[in-house]
């Protein structure tokens, strides 16, 4: 099937293809050097024609807008961004950012 896009048009077929992830996880846990892991969300990236660096500048925002969607609370939070292998797990080799959130927006470090 041709669909058309603002880049043109692409053809679709029923092939399966690699897909980006990006998924959003709490860490929680006493030890901050050994947290465990809550995932809270993840999103498929359709990203055709787009690099992993161009797919990753949406990582972030996509996590600050999740957390204020979700009226998540004060906490640290990783957001990972890779492709599912076959048993539907993140492998995250594209990269991870992590974010302190206030409940509100995120923590900055003072100065920064």
């Amino acid at each position: 099937m041709w669909v058309g896009t603002a880049r043109g048009m692409h053809y679709i077929d029923d092939e399966d293809r690699d897909a980006y992830c990006f998924a959003l996880t709490r860490l929680v846990g006493d030890d901050p050097v050994d947290l465990d892991g809550c995932v809270i969300g993840s999103m498929q990236v359709v990203a055709e024609e787009q690099t992993v660096e161009q797919v990753k500048r949406g990582m972030r925002g996509w996590a600050l807008a999740t957390l204020a969607a979700g009226r998540y609370g004060f906490g640290r939070y990783e957001v990972a961004m890779g492709v599912r292998d076959r048993d539907g797990d993140l492998d995250a080799r594209c990269g991870h950012e992590v974010i302190d959130w206030d409940g509100d927006r995120e923590l900055v470090p003072a100065g920064g």
